[in-house]
């Protein structure tokens, strides 16, 4: 689908609603939300809102406005649901011609009531495995009202969507068993091409790229820094944002002095995280679950395998030219050794990497996106759209 002037409309109204904005805190939806807003912008001349919870202003960029709906008070730590009639009035005032919805939560079922009731479609893009399961029985919700809200509002979002975009086959099939719904598209993240990096010959970087927290598991990673210490030249580097728990934090930081060939350099920017792996070797992933990771596309333009402990998007890394999945932590530490040792073929790994992330995964998923929500826009604008409840 060929994306520019010929697909247009002019002054055609998006709404993003996302709970959080990149300037508040950049993640890999908000990574993916800015570069759709900017191919949209540039090639439909779409007047874009984006609506959230967590900015930190309500401002105006040149390719989108930003309309901050979240409450202040100390209950919305619960959920998204607090902001369920300004979020409506909001999107009342803007009256889009279309929605695209990333990250289910509340606001999937508010922006898909508000949908309906205007008469306009809403798109929504799936943003990770967890937003295709099943919502918890009633009864084990009933002891957290909050959570039985939420999670009611986000499923019965995704269930009234017009259209459901999966960034993987795994989504797909998931959201075919626990919805009954088949996708209406597949389209893969996207990130720009980088230049071929320079790898350092003088040292070999092994990261860890996650904020820190339980389900990501960054003990693991420790433990495969641990089985490797005889080796020299080798240097282990963690980043992401701290433990939110300050006694897990210094859990952390106690494990971390015992750890003399780890390095943990804290939270850092998209740009810098790009940076560093631009002079890195391996990427070890050792999160229980995950979704189809902004980290492993960054990694594999950059020429950097993945390994990780179980994760396995799609079967990709069944094919070993993009890495490996590995059962243990012996296993990734037995990996990493063998390829220390083998030098060329951590390059041709590499270099296989590269060119299937460049294949699959470049700007032309934005673009036909992009494309995607502009179409579905113009296609309801001739229609008489329903008024919204006031």
């Amino acid at each position: 689908m060929m994306s520019g002037p010929g697909v247009s409309s002019k002054n055609t109204r998006v709404a993003v609603v996302i709970p959080t904005h990149w300037d508040y805190r950049m993640g890999g939806s908000q990574y993916q939300a800015k570069l759709l807003i900017e191919q949209m912008y540039e090639n439909h001349d779409a007047s874009i809102a984006y609506f959230t919870a967590r900015a930190s202003a309500n401002r105006r960029f040149d390719d989108h406005q930003v309309i901050c709906v979240g409450h202040t008070n100390a209950l919305r730590r619960f959920g998204h649901f607090w902001d369920y009639f300004r979020l409506q009035k909001a999107l009342r005032e803007f009256a889009p011609h279309v929605i695209y919805q990333r990250v289910g939560c509340a606001y999937t079922g508010i922006a898909a009531r508000y949908a309906r009731r205007s008469g306009i479609p809403l798109i929504w893009h799936l943003a990770s495995e967890k937003d295709c399961l099943k919502a918890p029985a009633i009864g084990q919700l009933l002891s957290r009202p909050h959570a039985l809200v939420e999670t009611r509002l986000a499923k019965k979002g995704a269930t009234h969507a017009d259209i459901i975009v999966a960034q993987s086959r795994d989504q797909v099939r998931m959201l075919r068993e626990n919805f009954g719904r088949k996708a209406d598209r597949v389209i893969g993240n996207f990130h720009n091409v980088p230049q071929i990096p320079e790898k350092p010959v003088d040292r070999f970087a092994v990261v860890w790229i996650a904020n820190l927290k339980a389900v990501k598991r960054p003990d693991k990673f420790l433990e495969v820094a641990a089985l490797l210490e005889d080796l020299s030249g080798i240097e282990f580097i963690m980043v992401g944002r701290a433990y939110s728990s300050l006694s897990l934090q210094s859990d952390f930081e106690q494990a971390m002095l015992r750890r003399s060939n780890v390095r943990y350099v804290g939270a850092l920017t998209n740009e810098e995280v790009n940076k560093l792996l631009e002079r890195s070797h391996l990427l070890i992933n050792t999160s229980e679950s995950e979704g189809f990771s902004n980290t492993f596309i960054q990694a594999w333009m950059r020429s950097v395998p993945v390994l990780t402990l179980g994760v396995n998007p799609d079967g990709l890394l069944d094919d070993s030219f993009l890495g490996n999945s590995h059962d243990s932590t012996t296993e990734i530490a037995d990996s990493i050794r063998g390829l220390v040792s083998n030098p060329d073929m951590l390059e041709d790994m590499g270099k296989r990497s590269r060119q299937y992330a460049m294949q699959h995964f470049s700007m032309k998923n934005a673009a036909e996106l992009a494309d995607l929500i502009v179409q579905t826009a113009t296609g309801r604008r001739d229609k008489p759209a329903a008024r919204p409840e006031t």
